[in-house]
Formats: C-alpha cells, sequence, structure tokens
C-alpha cells in the first residue's frame, strides 16, 4: 500500500467530522472588499507630521546658506572678498618679482612670458573661486578680465620672444604691466590694501 493512500485513510476519519459552511467564501470576499485602501490614519498621523517638520528644517537651512553666502552683500562677505583679494595680491606680486629678465635673450624673454602668462591665469582663477558679495561684483569682475588681458599680452610677448623680436615683447610685456595695474586698481577700489602698485 502506498504511503500517501495510508495518509489518505488516516485523515479521512477528521475530515468527516469538519463540515465547511457554504456561504464562507463570501463571508471572506466581504471582509476583502470592506478593507480600507488607504492606512489606517493612526499610521498616517505621524507620517504627515514627519514631512512636515522636514520641510521646515529644509526651509530653514536654505534660509540659513542665503542669508550667509555673501549674496546679500553683508559686511562678513565683504570682508572675505577683500581677503581673498590681498591674497591673490600677494602671490602675483611674489609671482611677479620672481619672473625678471636677467639676460636679454629670446630665450629668456620667452620663459618670463610664460611664467606671467601663468602669474595672470592663476590670479584669475583665484578670484573666481571668491563668492563675492552684490557690491563688490563688478569691481571682481572687472579685476579679472584685466588679468586675462594681462595673460595674453604675455602669451604674445613669448611668441613674439619666440620669433627673435624682442622690441615686440617689451612692448607686450608693458601692455601686461598695465593690464596688472588695472587689476590691482579694480582691487583696491574694493579695499584690498595689499593690492597697491609697488613702490
Amino acid at each position: 500500500m502506498n504511503v500517501e493512500v495510508r495518509l489518505q485513510d488516516a485523515l479521512d476519519a477528521y475530515r468527516a467530522q469538519v463540515t465547511v459552511s457554504p456561504d464562507l467564501l463570501g463571508r471572506i470576499e466581504t471582509r476583502v472588499e470592506r478593507r480600507p485602501a488607504w492606512p489606517n490614519p493612526r499610521v498616517l498621523r505621524p507620517v504627515a507630521i514627519a514631512l512636515v517638520v522636514i520641510a521646515m528644517i529644509a526651509v530653514s537651512i536654505a534660509v540659513l546658506r542665503s542669508t550667509t553666502s555673501g549674496d546679500g552683500g553683508s559686511a562678513a562677505a565683504h570682508q572675505r572678498t577683500v581677503a581673498g583679494a590681498d591674497r591673490t595680491c600677494d602671490a602675483l606680486t611674489s609671482g611677479i618679482a620672481g619672473a625678471r629678465i636677467v639676460f636679454e635673450t629670446p630665450t629668456a624673454y620667452a620663459s618670463v612670458a610664460a611664467t606671467r602668462a601663468d602669474l595672470a591665469r592663476a590670479a584669475a582663477a583665484r578670484l573666481r573661486r571668491i563668492n563675492a558679495s552684490a557690491a563688490d561684483r563688478s569691481n571682481l569682475t572687472s579685476a579679472i578680465a584685466h588679468f586675462g588681458a594681462a595673460a595674453d599680452q604675455a602669451e604674445r610677448a613669448r611668441a613674439a620672444a619666440q620669433g627673435g623680436d624682442l622690441a615686440a615683447a617689451r612692448g607686450e610685456f608693458d601692455g601686461f604691466d598695465g593690464a596688472i595695474a588695472r587689476a590691482r586698481d579694480d582691487l583696491v577700489a574694493m579695499g584690498a590694501t595689499r593690492c597697491q602698485p609697488e613702490g
């Protein structure tokens, strides 16, 4: 005799004792239909409160960031802008002091011109990273443009020197010095004390 058949025979005695109600399936379907589509309101209330609190915190952080970002022209933002301009001028002054022409040769002129172009580009890049106050933004933008012009002059001086035309290279160096002076003037107008022309 098979194990399954023996199991069926053993369970027949219990199966005979259980009577299934004819409307059982209908009662199950009714209960399922009455179940609400949304979760219990007692569960939703804490979730809604948590969402409101998170939204309030996010708005508070956004407001704090906007008031401290420097866009409002506050005194603290101005001081950060001036400090960044002073550091830029310090780095530029020491760099230009080391980029002087010692020998009147095309190679020396080209080397100094390349160094000065890098210094002007680095100064412009440093100023671009400053989160300037609204009052300082126009002077800072003008200084960045003058540093870019100085870098272009230095590149033209390098090209002239590589071509052996030292007179043209000197003329481009004069243009470089003029552009640097105008950039310094813009930064001095903001209040940068270490950007005064060397005297």
